[in-house]
């Protein structure tokens, strides 16, 4: 835009204007595909974090089943196994 308003003996742009808007849709082009790329990382990324979320959830139940278990156990033995009359 400002381009045009130079004075067209100075800079004629008549014959590159197509130029310019060829040049300005491929532009526009590459950079939307360079976010493809960038957005599929992303959920690539999230999927990732999920996927270690549910192992540590997993392992995390299994630790709690066992205390669960072996608490109450410990607790008996702990009782029984004072010195006292």
């Amino acid at each position: 835009m400002i381009l045009q308003t130079v004075e067209p003996e100075v800079f004629d742009i008549t014959d590159l204007r197509e130029y310019f808007r060829d040049s300005l849709a491929n532009l526009e082009s590459a950079i939307r595909s360079a976010g493809r790329p960038e957005a599929h990382l992303s959920e690539l990324r999230q999927y990732y974090q999920i996927t270690l979320q549910e192992k540590t959830n997993k392992r995390l139940r299994l630790l709690t089943i066992l205390s669960a278990v072996f608490m109450p156990l410990s607790l008996i033995a702990g009782i029984y196994g004072m010195n006292f009359r």
